[in-house]
């Protein structure tokens, strides 16, 4: 099995990559804690053309949320646990879509932090930009978006709605 640095074998690999006969698939075993995907964002010319789009082409349940969150529409992809909002899958992730807009033009993928201030000073560091700072969006869950060292805007999430 390859192993990169950091990883379970040696202790020096911060990964293993395993064949899952069961699943046909590589299996990625890390032995270290990450900032993990927790989210994507779909920006839209027609709101309701693309729901009809994404709902009618792979069947995600999609929940349109009032003015006050900017008519975000949510976009439930995967089961969730309902105790915890969590996708009850390992590996699966659910999303959201809303209007294009000057900030979003492409698809985003979020991150999770424990602290939006300290990766954004990260960010800055290694060569990217805050395109929007930590923004709360409901009780103690924030958002950020920042532009990466190629120009990607992606975005983080802290805390729990």
């Amino acid at each position: 099995m390859p192993e990169f640095p950091g990883g379970p074998g040696d202790g020096a690999a911060l990964a293993t990559v395993a064949w899952n006969e069961f699943n046909c698939c590589f299996q990625i075993i890390t032995s270290v804690c990450m900032d993990g995907v927790v989210h994507f964002e779909i920006p839209a010319e027609d709101t309701e053309r693309a729901k009809r789009f994404y709902s009618s082409i792979f069947g995600w349940q999609l929940q349109q949320l009032g003015p006050e969150f900017g008519n975000y529409i949510m976009a439930v992809t995967t089961e969730v646990d309902k105790s915890t909002m969590r996708p009850k899958s390992p590996g699966m992730i659910n999303g959201g879509m809303m209007k294009r807009n000057d900030k979003v033009k492409a698809p985003v993928v979020y991150m999770y932090v424990d602290d939006i201030g300290a990766t954004l000073k990260k960010v800055e560091e290694q060569g990217g930009s805050v395109v929007q700072g930590k923004t709360q969006v409901q009780g103690d869950f924030y958002t950020a978006y920042f532009k990466d060292c190629e120009g990607n805007v992606m975005g983080l999430a802290q805390g729990m709605m």
